[in-house]
């Protein structure tokens, strides 16, 4: 019976104030992924780097998430937990902190200081447990392997033995690389797939989809095969 579980019903039935923060921050994720879509900020002369942009996105969906995800499906309150409090304040610190001084990292990305090894320790395990919470144990798995594999590959035979890297180099990687968190992923999801939602609800809300639907029916007929 837990398996059919609807989607609607994974997160908490926010109340109150936090609601109105919750969906605020939905609505922020929708209008800044289409003003970077079609680069507004281009025109309105505001120079940003990408991976600043994409650590603001970051951090507003970690905070959404932390908000309504809860940690057990059990906990099915309105209430946002201490804990959640505490998440959505190391998400604030991770993202905020490269939102805020990317301009100053990108001069000397390499450099492995404890602030940057260390948010970037804290930015996976957020990003860990976020995952977990949404989509279950499968890819937390195949991601805490294919960390494991990536610190210690100098110790695997064969084919597979490859230099490996000690973590602090890792956690700065999958931080602040533009091939990891804020990397090509995330560009496409904020570039590409919330336009493609976007105008999908657009097209939904002017009964565009029952026009293509009669459009399809009139081009390929109204019978179907049956077998």
């Amino acid at each position: 019976m837990e398996q059919k579980q609807s989607f609607g019903t994974r997160f908490r039935p926010l109340r109150g104030p936090v609601r109105v923060l919750h969906e605020a921050l939905l609505l922020s994720l929708a209008i800044l992924g289409a003003v970077w879509s079609l680069e507004i900020h281009s025109d309105l002369g505001i120079v940003i780097f990408k991976e600043q942009f994409l650590a603001l996105i970051f951090t507003i969906a970690m905070v959404a998430l932390f908000l309504a995800a809860p940690a057990r499906p059990a906990d099915s309150g309105s209430r946002v937990p201490w804990y959640d409090w505490i998440l959505i304040a190391l998400s604030l610190a991770a993202g905020g902190f490269v939102v805020g001084y990317f301009h100053v990292i990108r001069d000397d990305i390499g450099l492995e200081s404890p602030a940057r090894w260390g948010l970037g320790t804290i930015a996976v395990l957020l990003v860990l447990e976020a995952t977990r919470r949404v989509a279950g144990w499968a890819l937390i798995v195949l991601a805490l392997a294919l960390m494991f594999y990536a610190r210690f590959a100098d110790f695997f035979p064969g084919f597979l033995n490859a230099p490996s890297e000690n973590w602090t180099t890792l956690a700065r990687y999958m931080y602040l690389d533009n091939n990891a968190l804020f990397g090509f992923p995330l560009s496409v999801t904020v570039s590409m797939i919330i336009a493609f939602i976007m105008f999908g609800r657009m097209l939904y809300a002017v009964n565009g989809d029952k026009v293509l639907t009669d459009f399809a029916m009139a081009v390929m007929g109204r019978t179907r095969c049956h077998r």
